[in-house]
């Protein structure tokens, strides 16, 4: 795409691409005449970078869009997005966000068809951001996968009613939460 395209697509004007480019902020390859070509792959970081909403239109047919929501436990989530590297999975695109007042604003940006929620110790904040997302129109054909340490606890009949798609194990194989993944879009 060239800057005349980014604007078109995604609403901005071809100045603010322009300016964004000659930050760094967006990442263009400079093309004859003093143009630059922007990557789909490139624009998508830039919009997960800065909390834009990703225009439809841009993405290829069959993308899905997955939001990673974590406790302070880093380290789940970067297994997560190692495993999903390592498992080459190229029609996903996937963001995250701690608990906290960004993780409502991300919700309403990234329009997600999925939401992984890694359930704390502290459930507080997994149950309502479950309540919310079910709860809310504009979420209507939002899934939601809940992994938690303990899957059998009351609480966690809870998040069931609340109509969570797929609850599973912290400790389950990743091949497994891929295959979950995979079934429940079949059916967007």
């Amino acid at each position: 795409m060239d800057i005349r395209q980014v604007s078109l697509y995604c609403g901005f004007s071809e100045e603010t691409v322009q300016r964004w480019i000659e930050k760094g902020e967006l990442k263009a390859t400079p093309v004859q005449g003093g143009h630059y070509s922007i990557s789909v792959a490139d624009l998508v970081d830039f919009f997960i970078k800065y909390n834009l909403p990703i225009p439809d239109k841009i993405l290829s047919p069959g993308t899905k869009k997955v939001l990673v929501i974590v406790n302070e436990e880093k380290a789940v989530l970067d297994k997560l997005l190692q495993c999903f590297k390592k498992e080459n999975i190229q029609d996903f695109i996937i963001d995250c966000s701690a608990y906290g007042l960004d993780t409502h604003m991300k919700l309403f940006l990234f329009k997600p068809d999925l939401v992984l929620i890694d359930l704390p110790a502290p459930l507080i904040d997994g149950l309502d951001l479950c309540q919310v997302i079910k709860q809310t129109p504009e979420f209507s054909g939002t899934k939601v996968m809940v992994i938690s340490r303990s899957p059998g606890d009351d609480k966690i009949s809870f998040v069931k009613r609340l109509g969570v798609d797929a609850l599973l194990p912290r400790d389950m194989e990743i091949r497994i939460l891929l295959d979950k993944m995979k079934k429940l879009f079949e059916n967007i």
